[in-house]
């Protein structure tokens, strides 16, 4: 898939670090030319004063004289459709370019996704390089094939220069249109037909005909007095969905991994916040108490000696005055008459105030920077606080045990999820459900529009405002106008629950709702099994279907997979609600068949 995800961009002009080692050359030529003062060593100096500049003003001709082109055969196609591209790096001026790094988007080999890619080249002067391969994309969706960036250097690689370039192709992929196998999977809305249908209700009221019997059937729905009188089986016909409209939730959800998976992966995520906060420098409560109280402390004690001094410088003064008035011939006991005269007109005196000159200017900048201290001790203290809550959180979800899970509890939290998935296909099992569920998702869209029904597709979007798109199809025609739109819906999270899309409906009774999805997983049971119980039951004309696509041999022990998917299709119809397992059959030389395997 394309990856949405650009990297931040560096800064347009970057020196490198050889600049580092110009400079110790150019300061050992300095001084090498004022110590000898000969005709060597000034141009030595002067060919370092020089060769920056030039190898410089190269570099700008070298970006003014790259281009790049990106083409395509085609920008839309099926899925497994070859698809040719070339991609050219072109040098149009006279000068090398020997170090070119250009980021670009390609497919990779098994097309399964494009990948951001570093390519290392250099150019020569009026030449190109051709990057030109054909792939067959195997899931649908928007893939980038393209030049992001260049980065060039000089010839001394003193400094490096970014181009955005932003050159891409887009090419998409739509999924394919699979043909249902009418004669084993018909629509369970259908009105009256040549078809055959399921028979979901057994209420009297809802009876329509009395027909013959069809294989599908259930032994309920038969009427045996009139099967013996007609010595042959008839059946109670129903109208299950006289409003002919039908909603079909689409599930782009990744698979949700077993719980122990699960555990383990917070757990690591537990560990890696810690060891975050553990390199931070962080203020808490208790350490500003302590700085503050040494400061206060520290305070104190300044005043505390300065005091001192001033009482010391005091005392001398009055020393040096007595001995004066001594050596003026006054007695002894006249000058301790003055010096108690001096205390008192101390003691009495009033202290000069000094008014300390405040420059506005600096009164401001000193307010801006205290209020600027705040607010970065406040964000400091709300981060730390939201990464607490994050700890938490994910310290309640597991229990609050920190201990790792081991081999024994993983492997049977995997078993009886209905077993691992294969290594080899790990990496892409969401797009495979994905695209496998976009295939049955059309397939069932346009079987409802043939029988003349009225659907509601809805799945979760990201490009979308609300992060739902919902839409509503009458005809072909209708289903056309997004058909581009779905296929290049893209896989979300799977805290993304497809059950949350049942909120869109309105209506009370007489809803059928089909929920294309690959999630079989206990909690997704669960979810699908509450489902009929929010519109009234089987009994008011709900009907509730899961389509569902299991890569049974995706799995290292398909066995258990078969179990665990026979066991969950139990629950289902225990709960009211038609579990149909989806299936792609492969025709040599013909297209492939969608065929349903109903439990």
């Amino acid at each position: 898939m394309a990856d949405k995800r650009r990297r931040k961009s560096a800064p347009a002009l970057l020196p490198r670090p050889g600049v580092i080692l110009y400079g110790f050359l150019f300061l050992f030529a300095l001084v090498f030319t004022q110590l000898l003062r000969n005709t060597a060593s000034a141009v030595f100096f002067w060919f370092l004063v020089i060769v920056p500049f030039l190898s410089f003003l190269l570099l700008m001709v070298g970006k003014a004289c790259i281009q790049v082109y990106v083409s395509s055969a085609v920008n839309c196609c099926e899925k497994l459709t070859p698809v040719e591209y070339e991609i050219r790096l072109i040098n149009t001026g006279p000068i090398p370019l020997p170090f070119v790094e250009a980021m670009i988007h390609l497919p990779r080999v098994d097309g399964v996704r494009s990948l951001h890619q570093k390519l290392v080249l250099s150019l020569i002067p009026f030449g190109m390089h051709v990057i030109k391969d054909t792939v067959r994309f195997r899931y649908r969706g928007l893939y980038e094939i393209g030049v992001g960036e260049i980065y060039l250097y000089d010839y001394l690689r003193l400094f490096r220069l970014r181009i955005d370039m932003g050159n891409y192709s887009n090419v998409t992929v739509l999924p394919r249109r699979l043909l249902l196998d009418t004669s084993v999977k018909t629509a369970t809305s259908d009105i009256p037909s040549s078809f055959a249908r399921m028979q979901y209700t057994m209420e009297q009221s809802e009876q329509a005909s009395i027909r013959n019997y069809r294989l599908g059937d259930t032994m309920k729905s038969i009427h045996w007095k009139l099967s013996s009188k007609a010595e042959d089986l008839q059946v109670r016909d129903f109208n299950t969905n006289d409003d002919q409209h039908v909603y079909i939730f689409v599930d782009f959800a990744e698979p949700t991994p077993p719980p122990q998976v699960e555990k383990s992966r917070k757990q690591k995520h537990i560990r890696l916040l810690l060891k975050k906060r553990e390199r931070r420098v962080m203020l808490p409560a208790i350490r500003l108490h302590k700085i503050a109280g040494k400061a206060e402390a520290l305070d104190s004690a300044v005043t505390h000696g300065i005091q001192n001094v001033k009482k010391r410088m005091q005392d001398r003064r009055q020393a040096a005055k007595r001995r004066r008035r001594l050596q003026a011939g006054n007695s002894a006991s006249s000058v301790q008459s003055m010096d108690e005269i001096d205390a008192l007109i101390r003691a009495t005196a009033r202290k000069r105030a000094h008014v300390k000159k405040i420059d506005p200017k600096k009164e401001e900048k000193r307010s801006a920077n205290a209020q600027q201290r705040e607010q970065e001790q406040a964000l400091l203290r709300a981060q730390i606080e939201a990464e607490d809550a994050v700890v938490q959180k994910l310290l309640e979800e597991i229990d609050g045990d920190m201990r790792e899970a081991d081999v024994e509890e993983l492997d049977e939290s995997i078993r009886v999820w209905g077993g691992a998935i294969r290594p080899d296909f790990a990496d892409e099992m969401p797009e495979l459900c994905a695209d496998t569920v976009a295939e049955i998702a059309v397939a069932e869209v346009m079987n409802e529009i043939r029988h003349g029904h009225r659907c509601t597709v809805a799945w979760f979007d990201p490009r979308e405002d609300n992060g739902v798109c919902v839409h509503h199809s009458s005809d072909l025609a209708s289903f056309e106008d997004i058909y581009n739109q779905f296929a290049r819906a893209s896989v979300v999270s799977e805290k993304q629950r497809v059950c949350n899309l049942s909120r869109l409906i309105s209506e009370t009774a007489n809803v059928t709702i089909r929920i294309v999805t690959a999630n079989m997983d206990p909690a997704s049971i669960a979810e699908y099994s509450r489902i009929p119980a929010m519109f009234g039951g089987a009994g008011s004309g709900c009907i509730t279907e899961i389509l569902f696509y299991s890569p049974t041999e995706k799995y290292q022990t398909p066995m258990e997979r078969e179990e665990y998917v026979a066991a969950c299709a139990a629950k289902l119809r225990q709960q009211g609600i038609f579990p149909s397992r989806m299936q792609l059959v492969e025709q040599q030389g013909r297209q492939t068949l969608l065929t349903a395997i109903q439990y």
